[in-house]
């Protein structure tokens, strides 16, 4: 049986929309015609999920996880646990993913492999996690710690957002001003001014010139930056230009700490997890290297593990690792000496989620009054255009 979306018209004309289990679309409209349903569109919910991912966000599956977390903590099997989430809420807009993974996991597919096929948003680190927790057999626990990180970075994320709201309003206000200016005001000054004969200055021919001739040339400087946004984000979704663009971050003084420590932050918790399992070590490695989420540490910590097997050591190994070979090493030296590798490396965990939290606080702090300058220099740059006009005006005057 398989899962399908529909929507259609009940008997009374009213629009009907849901989700019903069928062999197949003709079984599924069979099934509806006899609800007295005449289907408009009859698909499999896993295309439903495709279509309607925007809808499945990290704070949605944040909130999945630890719903999952909790009826997995009580034995209760994934599938049924599913068949519980969609009985609960079956109109939320995340149903057809739901329905597209239990499908999935019934055909034989694990809880990590059904979850990336249906929802294609899902990021590496989950499905190392999902991963884990199935390897581990603590599926529960390792969906419950992934929830709370998820819910942690959309917490940090909505407070940077709040925090930027004044610096975004000013910036918009002051492009809007500028643009009136350059477009209706200084065009008439500059008139008025050619008209009693004084030569322009050239910050005031310039701006009228872009609220002229050069109208094209502005908005096109613009949309650059929308450009540009637009295509890394296209090329992010691509492994080898991801792993480029990576690396050209990692040279940026403020953004390629934050992306060491979020490596550092995901590897450590991952392998604490995977340890606490009772997964072999050499076997640990490579989990936690993908769910870091970065291909070069990805790739550097999966030849390490081989090197780990003939006998290398691990703090050695990992010393070598680019993010991470300042930072974890120490934390892993510790742990060994006492006796407690994972509690040790939670406790690292939480010292470099500390840092990154400090970090992106600086940065939003940093952040204001460099706009404020900018969007300072712009009106500047207007008032200047509008003003030594006039003060020539009046020196010839006098």
């Amino acid at each position: 049986m398989k899962t399908f979306s529909y929507r259609g018209y009940a008997r009374d004309g009213a629009r009907a929309r849901g989700m019903l289990e069928a062999l197949d679309p003709k079984d599924a409209r069979e099934k509806l015609a006899s609800r007295g349903i005449l289907a408009e569109s009859v698909e499999s919910a896993t295309t439903g999920a495709h279509r309607g991912r925007a809808r499945f966000d990290a704070n949605r599956r944040a909130a999945f996880y630890r719903e999952l977390a909790a009826l997995a903590r009580a034995g209760v099997p994934v599938v049924a646990a599913l068949d519980l989430l969609l009985d609960a809420q079956p109109d939320a807009p995340h149903a057809p993913a739901l329905a597209g993974i239990r499908d999935r996991i019934r055909e034989g597919a694990a809880l990590a492999d059904a979850v990336p096929q249906t929802i294609p948003d899902v990021t590496e680190f989950e499905i190392a996690l999902l991963q884990t927790g199935q390897r581990a057999g603590r599926l529960g626990d390792v969906l419950d710690q992934m929830a709370g990180y998820m819910e942690e970075e959309h917490r940090i994320r909505d407070s940077i957002q709040s925090a930027l709201i004044y610096p975004a309003l000013v910036v918009v206000l002051a492009l809007v001003i500028g643009i009136v200016m350059m477009l209706a005001v200084l065009p008439r000054l500059g008139g008025l001014f050619r008209e009693s004969g004084m030569e322009l200055p050239a910050i005031t021919r310039a701006l009228i010139w872009l609220g002229q001739e050069g109208r094209l040339l502005a908005v096109v400087a613009l949309a650059a930056p929308l450009a540009l946004m637009g295509w890394g984000r296209a090329m992010w979704t691509r492994p080898a230009s991801r792993a480029a663009i990576e690396r050209r971050l990692l040279r940026w003084p403020l953004v390629g700490t934050g992306i060491r420590l979020t490596a550092s932050i995901r590897f450590v918790r991952t392998l604490a997890i995977l340890l606490k399992g009772g997964v072999p070590l050499v076997d640990c490695l490579p989990l936690a290297g993908r769910a870091s989420g970065n291909s070069a540490l990805d790739d550097a910590v999966r030849k390490g593990a081989d090197q780990v097997r003939q006998g290398r050591s691990v703090a050695a190994m990992l010393a070598e690792c680019p993010l991470i070979g300042e930072q974890i090493p120490p934390w892993y030296r510790a742990g060994e000496a006492s006796g407690d590798l994972p509690g040790m490396l939670e406790q690292a965990a939480r010292r470099f989620q500390m840092q990154w939290e400090t970090l992106l606080q600086r940065s939003v702090r940093l952040a204001e009054p460099v706009l404020i300058v900018i969007v300072g220099g712009f009106v500047l740059l207007i008032a200047l255009a509008i003003l030594m006009p006039m003060l020539s005006l009046n020196r010839a005057a006098f």
